[in-house]
């Protein structure tokens, strides 16, 4: 497993690493020992021990992705995306025995260790992600700098906002095309590049076959039942239960990625696809 850049920069100033598996009571004990002033956990997903909470001497921070108390959760970006959101960001909160529930970090008189972004259009989870892992970086840094000048405040979060964020499965990525377009579209974002939007392909006299989309987009199409294909023209679109998603990528399994236009020239049954036979399973 390729090094992550903490554990990198760390190495390269000489500094002491541990990597525990798990917060066990012997985990907890190096961390009193090491008598730390300031606790700091990125996107780790679990809730810490209180014992591992209290081993610090001054506090002990998380940075989260989400606009807190909104999101709250291990898969806020997923489910900012899925919830049709335009803007989420990053918060800095203090770490407390309940998920993501702590105090929000305050910079001096009020403002809030906190940053808003839009999320793009055609932006996925992965993408959404790595932007916020940027702005988290910044806002963290401001979080630590306000420890150090003792300027730090703390704002308890509304709990009549709060919305969960819990953890995908790869059961998750399984599109239901009973749903509108538009939450389809969403779907496949928020699920890219883990667990991954997927569905079963059904063409008659054939097995299944499980179809990985990579990119979609809301489509026109004409009527039809939920899951139907219709390839006119070498598209791929998909009659959802409102409106139509038009499949741009995807990936067969146990091949590589691809258009689908390349998809469909290459499968005969698509391309003739008689009376509609062809759909994608919706149960």
């Amino acid at each position: 497993m390729a090094a992550s850049p903490v554990k990198e920069v760390a190495a390269e100033h000489g500094l002491r690493i541990e990597q525990p598996e798990t917060f066990d009571n012997q985990c907890c004990r190096q961390l009193r020992e090491l008598r730390p002033d300031l606790l700091v956990v990125a996107a780790y997903g679990v809730i810490l021990p209180l014992a591992a909470i209290e081993a610090s001497q001054r506090d002990s921070i998380n940075v989260h992705a989400s606009l807190l108390p909104r999101h709250r959760g291990a898969a806020p970006v997923a489910v900012a995306i899925l919830a049709g959101d335009d803007e989420t960001g990053v918060t800095v909160m203090r770490i407390r025995p309940r998920l993501d529930a702590g105090e929000i970090i305050c910079l001096g008189e009020g403002r809030r260790a906190q940053a808003r972004v839009r999320i793009g259009p055609e932006e996925t989870a992965g993408e959404l992600t790595d932007r916020l892992a940027t702005l988290g970086a910044r806002v963290l840094a401001e979080a630590i700098d306000a420890y150090a000048d003792g300027s730090v405040t703390y704002e308890s979060q509304d709990e009549r906002l709060a919305t969960p964020a819990p953890s995908l499965s790869k059961a998750d990525g399984r599109i239901d095309w009973n749903r509108p377009a538009g939450y389809i579209v969403r779907h496949v974002r928020a699920m890219t590049p883990w667990p991954g939007a997927f569905s079963q392909l059904l063409i008659p006299g054939e097995p299944p076959r499980r179809i990985a989309i990579l990119e979609a987009g809301a489509a026109d199409g004409g009527p039809g039942r939920p899951g139907m294909v219709q390839t006119a023209d070498g598209s791929l679109v998909v009659c959802a239960g409102e409106g139509a998603v038009e499949v741009r990528r995807l990936k067969p399994a146990g091949r590589q990625a691809m258009d689908a236009a390349a998809f469909v020239r290459g499968c005969r049954p698509l391309r003739e696809n008689k009376d509609g036979a062809c759909r994608f399973a919706t149960d």
